[in-house]
């Protein structure tokens, strides 16, 4: 794949339905990869599976189009990517670092506790590859997810960082990964983005559809699938699913 230089052109807006709702209708006027569409507010976001993404005020909400010279069945490691580079924005706030995890395949945790997520979505088009990166980032709410402990940068004791802030830090450093997902593919991010993975070689649930299979994490591989551990000497590879831990011990870290 040739190396991308994307250029990044920013539509501001207040209230909307989603963002990615937006770069998809810009797309399909013929905007060119690199348009990037914020939000204050989004009416009907939405995350993985069909469910809605809480989006009030004071949060960061973006999407952004990319046109990749590959298939759609190509491009399911810029999720993973996209996840490396939120965790370099954050890197740059006060929570530590070393706290920061990555969920496969999309979720931002600060311990346990979900601060942020990405949602990818392609399209194969006359003219080639469409891919909309969606990002959420919890800044100052922390809004309850179906039971699951959430964070913010204001609850951890950042009063400091902005959504506008984070975003330019994320464009950037989410550009400069790009470029290296283009001309080496997951392949040369893979050991950064395991060495930041949320309990890799930990026992699991994958839930597919209304299916559930019960294994131990191990790895991820150099296209962004998930290998699970079925039973010793058994191993299967996923591209799609939702991990599910048991809850942590009482007392351990929940990000805050």
């Amino acid at each position: 794949m040739r190396a991308a230089a994307v250029r990044w052109r920013i539509e501001r807006a207040g209230t909307v339905t989603s963002t990615s709702d937006l770069v998809w209708r810009r797309a399909a006027e013929g905007a060119g990869e690199g348009l990037v569409v914020t939000a204050r507010e989004q009416t009907a976001g939405r995350g993985r599976h069909g469910r809605r993404w809480r989006s009030p005020p004071g949060n960061l909400y973006a999407s952004w189009l990319l046109r990749p010279p590959v298939p759609v069945a190509e491009t399911a490691s810029l999720s993973l990517v996209a996840g490396l580079a939120v965790r370099d924005a954050l890197a740059r706030t006060r929570v530590p670092a070393d706290r920061l995890r990555l969920k496969w395949p999309n979720d931002i945790l600060v311990g346990d506790a979900k601060l942020g997520g990405v949602l990818l979505e392609g399209r194969g088009t006359g003219g080639g590859t469409a891919i909309v990166v969606g990002v959420g980032i919890n800044v100052a709410v922390a809004p309850a997810d179906a039971g699951r402990p959430t964070a913010c940068l204001r609850a951890l004791g950042d009063r400091e960082t902005t959504a506008e802030a984070l975003l330019e830090r994320l464009l950037d450093r989410f550009a400069a990964r790009y470029r290296r997902w283009c001309a080496q593919g997951f392949a040369g991010q893979r050991a950064e983005w395991k060495g930041a993975a949320y309990r890799l070689g930990d026992m699991t649930s994958l839930r597919l559809g209304d299916e559930r299979l019960e294994g131990r994490f191990i790895d991820v591989d150099a296209e962004g699938a998930l290998w699970l551990e079925l039973a010793p000497g058994s191993r299967r590879r996923f591209m799609a699913g939702e991990l599910l831990f048991p809850a942590p011990e009482r007392g351990a870290d929940a990000g805050g």
